[in-house]
């Protein structure tokens, strides 16, 4: 679950900056787009921010991310989408791509190393599996 939500995190990351580049729409267009395309049915609290956020994005942002109880990101993954959601809007459109950039490097390195993390786990286990079965098998013999 962790890895599908940090992999939708990049891309609606990448998503936003491609409305930033070429739609150049507000962010509640944008958040409306990205909390109703199930690409990013993982991130469960972008209907709130989308719903939330004509008073105050910033705040609504904050408090969506934090209270998503089904975001299984570890904290320095959600203080990046946190940062993100902060300086979303807040620069001119230039500002906005290379902030973009940023963060969606940002969460792909820790995308990679969960990934990473999760490969090397799968590999120990595997292999603790098959030397217990030789040691079965030279019981049994």
């Amino acid at each position: 679950m962790r890895l599908r939500q940090l992999s939708q995190c990049v891309e609606l990351i990448r998503f936003i900056a491609v409305e930033i580049r070429y739609g150049c729409a507000p962010v509640s267009d944008m958040l409306f787009g990205a909390a109703h395309n199930e690409a990013f049915g993982a991130l469960e609290f972008l209907p709130k921010v989308e719903t939330d956020a004509a008073c105050d994005f910033a705040a609504a942002w904050r408090q969506a991310v934090e209270a998503a109880a089904s975001l299984a990101l570890k904290r320095e993954e959600k203080a990046i989408l946190l940062r993100f959601g902060e300086s979303l809007g807040t620069t001119d459109s230039q500002t906005q791509l290379l902030l973009c950039e940023r963060f969606a490097a940002q969460m792909k390195k820790q995308l990679d190393e969960a990934d990473a993390r999760r490969a090397e786990s799968l590999r120990l286990t595997l292999g603790g599996a098959i030397v217990s079965a030789l040691i079965l098998f030279a019981l049994i013999l």
